[in-house]
């Protein structure tokens, strides 16, 4: 299964998960409204009866929290492998992305300079219908752009779709590990 299709699956698990909980919530809520209304019949003639009926529902009560909190449980298992499994996709868009740049042979600030067009406030910007165009500038994301494109942005300021230089670069940046320590003369 690739990432992509986890990550789906992952979220309509949640989804699930989320309904199966309000579900059992509604169950709670009207088992406690049948139950309060059987303390206050107590006093009645058939109290055999209700009595009866009361231990029935502590029980159905008993399951339902128990089964509330199996299923809290299995959402946070949910949430958590999904986050993982999006966590991986952004690292592996992030990669394919830095390679298609590398291979464009232009630095960050010349792609930069090349789709960024000026904003209301006077700074200049990647919008999101110029980082569409960066993406097709690129040929080898065009297959999975909306994706790609989805990860970019969420690098913009909260609240903007717009990239700004340092977003860019931020999105795009690679790291590089150091294995072997050498020393610099001046000879």
């Amino acid at each position: 299964m690739k990432e992509d299709e986890l990550v789906a699956s992952l979220a309509d698990m949640q989804q699930a998960a989320g309904d199966a909980m309000q579900n059992l919530s509604e169950a709670k809520a009207i088992t406690s409204k049948i139950l309060g209304s059987a303390e206050t019949a107590k006093g009645s003639a058939t109290s055999g009866l209700i009595s009866d009926k009361r231990v029935t529902l502590m029980k159905l009560m008993s399951r339902i929290t128990s089964m509330e909190r199996k299923c809290k449980t299995a959402t946070e298992v949910v949430k958590t492998a999904q986050s993982q499994a999006q966590r991986k996709l952004e690292v592996q868009i992030r990669s394919g992305l830095r390679t298609a740049v590398q291979r464009s042979e232009q630095s960050y600030d010349e792609i930069f300079d090349r789709f960024a067009e000026e904003l209301a406030d006077g700074s200049k910007g990647l919008t999101e219908a110029r980082v569409g165009d960066l993406l097709v500038s690129l040929t080898d994301v065009e297959a999975e752009q909306h994706k790609w494109q989805a990860v970019l942005l969420a690098f913009a300021p909260e609240g903007t779709s717009v990239l700004h230089r340092q977003d860019i670069a931020e999105a795009l940046q690679d790291f590089r590990v150091c294995m072997n320590s050498v020393a610099i003369t001046g000879s």
